[in-house]
């Protein structure tokens, strides 16, 4: 009798010992697929945080280069409306000075001296004295 216990207790210790094999392995197993649903979600929040970081740094790119654009634009602006004024300058103070020597060359007794002719010294040689066309 004594050796069918300790046969009895035997196999139930064996049994024992394979449930508890079953039982810890089950257990790893879920708390690995645990521990990779945390995992993977984890890694997705990342990419959402990465990429809206993302998103802002483009936006706030295109809104500096916008500005760089507009303030080009200005700049290139007034730097035309500036020469104009200087051109406009340059061509009234070209008018006023042509005035007088029109004047004078209306005056004149014969018409077709220029002003040039008048401000040149007089020489006795003919080859030296300039005539306009």
């Amino acid at each position: 009798m004594t050796t069918t216990l300790l046969w009895i207790l035997i196999v139930l210790a064996a049994g024992t010992l394979v449930l508890t094999f079953v039982l810890l392995v089950r257990g790893r197993s879920a708390a690995q697929g645990n521990l990779e649903q945390v995992l993977r979600a984890e890694l997705r929040t990342a990419r959402e945080e990465s990429s809206s970081h993302a998103r802002g740094l483009r936006e706030e790119v295109s809104s500096s280069q916008t500005k760089a654009n507009e303030l080009l634009v200005k700049t290139v602006n007034a730097l035309g409306q500036s020469q104009t004024e200087l051109l406009d300058k340059v061509a009234g103070a070209t008018r006023e000075s042509r005035s007088p020597l029109a004047a004078r060359s209306r005056s004149s007794p014969s018409g077709s001296s220029s002003h040039f002719e008048r401000s040149r010294p007089k020489t006795s040689s003919a080859s030296t004295r300039y005539e306009s066309p």
